[in-house]
């Protein structure tokens, strides 16, 4: 299963590997999941530093893909369909009165 989701994540992002490479990214993958819970809704400074060595080389990899524009690889299909390869750091609108929790949000009904 570890390689199946290794090969998965590679089709992804574009690389072209062998068992070892898909092995190497489901590791990463891991080492990402390790950090959190389900209850953990902040990073650390120092856990925000990780991710980002963690992930860095697979986002090099998909750039490559996205640059390439080979449509054997979602990312040149992406590229190929005009989406935009810009990243954004993703912002959170702040507001004087928190938005109401709910319990379970993810529980149906």
């Amino acid at each position: 299963m570890r390689t199946l989701a290794g090969a998965v994540i590679a089709e992804v992002i574009g690389l072209d590997g062998g068992e070892a490479d898909y092995r190497r990214l489901f590791a990463r993958g891991e080492e990402i999941v390790a950090m959190v819970s389900l209850r953990t809704r902040r990073l650390s400074p120092r856990q925000v530093a990780r991710a980002r060595a963690v992930l860095a080389p697979l986002g090099d990899i998909a750039a490559a893909a996205y640059a390439a524009g080979d449509e054997r690889s979602v990312m040149g299909r992406m590229r190929a369909a005009g989406l935009s390869e810009r990243r954004r750091a993703a912002r959170r609108r702040r507001s004087s009165s928190p938005a109401p929790r709910r319990s379970r949000p993810w529980c149906p009904g």
